[in-house]
């Protein structure tokens, strides 16, 4: 008896439902410039910046995206079949399921396997759900040089409900989002207050500079896009400095269907976890717009042996 290893040489593939889509290839050219930083590692100057990312240009630009609804390899004298999420070959790559956060972590290993940065599948990810500032910051807190990054990527707006599943939202419904993100800060900043705290909430700003205004309980507040590692920070009775992320909703919580979290909320939880005059915290909020609303506390911490 022996072991029979499987190669693309010795299986077929079938896609199901294949349709060619530019989904993914568009979300990989909004990335190209961390893309070709994180390719090249340490060794970045001009020159190799420059002709990596035009590799990694052609590559992507002479790459046809399908998506489908089921792809199945049959191999061996059997024909024994197994289900896959993806499959590359030369100048094809073909995927199933939603370019949405909780489904797009299968795709990460295989497309950096395709884009030759292979180990990089955190970075990859980070990139499709961070705007400019969150994926500067990210690549500087991994040692990369950021001084060949170019800012013609995603929108500072951007998150991965702007950039994923083929959702493009309107103006209109981006400046919806933006308001109920300053609300739920609000809503929580608030709150805060009425506890005995003292809270410092980054996206509250003067009347000379302001992108939105809310009125929220009687009161009118002048609000900021804050790309910060949180929204709002406030000592615990304990003398404990409290971190908060805010994700607010319009929504009901019976309606919940996921909470994205993303590299930036990963990455103050490893550094509040290790520190202990530090805690890190996601708060959720269901139904801003509604008379009353729902808190969740959710406190990070990592799993250790």
């Amino acid at each position: 008896m022996g072991v029979r290893v499987i190669t693309e040489k010795n299986i077929k593939p079938s896609f199901n439902g294949k349709k060619e889509t530019k989904e993914l290839q568009e979300l990989l050219k909004n990335i190209l410039s961390p893309l070709t930083i994180i390719a090249l590692g340490e060794k970045t100057n001009e020159t190799s910046y420059n002709e990596k990312k035009q590799g990694l240009q052609f590559l992507i630009n002479n790459t046809h995206f399908y998506h489908c609804e089921e792809i199945l390899l049959t191999y061996g004298n059997n024909n024994d079949t197994i289900e896959k999420n993806t499959f590359g070959c030369k100048n094809e790559f073909y995927y199933t399921g939603s370019l949405r956060p909780a489904n797009i972590e299968p795709l990460l290993n295989p497309l950096c396997k395709y884009l030759d940065t292979k180990g990089k599948e955190r970075e990859l990810f980070m990139m499709l759900i961070e705007n400019y500032e969150g994926i500067r910051q990210n690549l500087e807190d991994k040692g990369y040089n950021t001084s060949f990054l170019e800012k013609d990527i995603q929108p500072e707006s951007g998150t991965i409900q702007v950039t994923l599943g083929g959702y493009s939202p309107n103006y209109s419904e981006q400046e919806r989002n933006i308001r109920t993100g300053f609300k739920g800060e609000i809503l929580v900043y608030e709150k805060l207050i009425a506890m005995g705290y003292d809270p410092k909430c980054l996206s509250i700003s003067t009347e000379e500079d302001y992108e939105q205004r809310i009125l929220l309980n009687g009161k009118t507040y002048f609000c900021k896009s804050n790309y910060g590692k949180y929204d709002i920070s406030f000592t615990a009775r304990n003398g404990v400095k409290v971190y908060l992320e805010v994700k607010a909703t319009t929504r009901d919580k019976s309606s919940q269907e996921n909470m994205p979290i993303s590299y930036r909320e990963l990455s103050m939880i490893e550094e509040c976890d290790t520190d202990k005059s530090c805690s890190y915290m996601i708060v959720r909020v269901f139904g801003v717009d509604k008379e009353h609303q729902d808190y969740y506390l959710f406190s990070g911490h990592l799993l250790k042996d």
